[in-house]
């Protein structure tokens, strides 16, 4: 059965998870190598996140226990949620996202919209679940790089092309759509949802 839920639709049956977060704040961490300058800037904020979901290997940057991880390679799940718990020291609570029902993922989100990176499928799933406020870090969708590759190492962007202008149609009705709860510390995301003020993010 068809659901569709503040302008993310899906496939199949309505996820348990959706609308389960409608009072909290939520930081989406991608994996980029700005990272870490964009979770600096958190400090200008006040207050930290109620939640954390980090895309990918993002999850080995972040310095708090995280309690979501998506990703579209949902194979790669099991692991980065093993060695999140191994890096917490303790076995916290971790709920994994993936979009297809053939992932190893404890939540699945058979999205109409497949397009656009993790990072899009990780916000869909975050404005299905209804969080109140929701910060990109480490998602400016340029040729930076990844946080973890090394010194000179050939970039995304510079290795299959820029974006397709197809996702950067989607991202930016993304930011038409939802740019009062979501806001980016970086990059295009910054430029197309605005930058996050102390103010917005109490709001």
């Amino acid at each position: 059965m068809p659901w569709e839920i503040d302008g993310v639709a899906g496939r199949g049956e309505r996820p348990p998870l959706v609308q389960t977060k409608t009072a909290r704040r939520l930081l989406i961490a991608g994996p980029a190598r700005c990272l870490f300058d964009d979770l600096a800037g958190l400090r200008a904020l006040g207050d930290g996140p109620d939640e954390t979901m980090a895309i990918k290997y993002a999850c080995l940057g972040i310095p708090w226990a995280i309690e979501h991880i998506a990703s579209l390679h949902g194979d790669l799940l099991p692991h980065f949620k093993a060695l999140t718990q191994h890096l917490a020291g303790r076995p916290n609570p971790v709920t994994t996202h993936s979009a297809l029902p053939s992932d190893p993922a404890d939540a699945v989100w058979d999205l109409e919209q497949q397009r656009g990176t993790s990072s899009l499928f990780a916000l869909q799933v975050a404005i299905a679940m209804g969080y109140r406020r929701i910060l990109l870090a480490g998602v400016p969708l340029d040729s930076s790089g990844k946080f973890h590759s090394p010194p000179g190492a050939l970039r995304d962007l510079e290795r299959y092309g820029d974006l397709p202008r197809e996702d950067v149609q989607i991202w930016r009705a993304a930011a038409g759509r939802w740019s009062d709860r979501v806001r980016s510390l970086s990059g295009r995301t910054a430029e197309w949802f605005g930058r996050p003020t102390a103010e917005w993010w109490a709001g």
